[in-house]
């Protein structure tokens, strides 16, 4: 929930969530091996196209992550691949 909230506050403040991307990326990459990927994708998706200069320089953060679950994936449909497929 609060993820999905953290997207949408995103999404509705823009440029000025500039300030916080770091403690933001920060519990992306502690809370990413839990039960939370899609809405964690959702999130940085939502960084990506809100912010598209400022998550530049996060980019070699998250690639590891979405490469990751592309090779490891057991959601069924393997749900979180398409999810982290759309995002790229």
């Amino acid at each position: 929930f609060l993820f999905q909230q953290l997207a949408k506050l995103v999404s509705i403040c823009k440029q000025h969530m500039r300030d916080y991307l770091p403690q933001i990326f920060n519990v992306i990459s502690e809370y990413w091996h839990t039960n939370c990927i899609a809405e964690l994708i959702n999130l940085v998706e939502e960084i990506a196209s809100t912010l598209r200069n400022d998550f530049k320089e996060y980019l070699p953060r998250v690639l590891p992550l979405m490469s990751n679950v592309l090779y490891n994936d057991s959601s069924p449909e393997r749900l979180h691949s398409m999810k982290v497929l759309h995002a790229f």
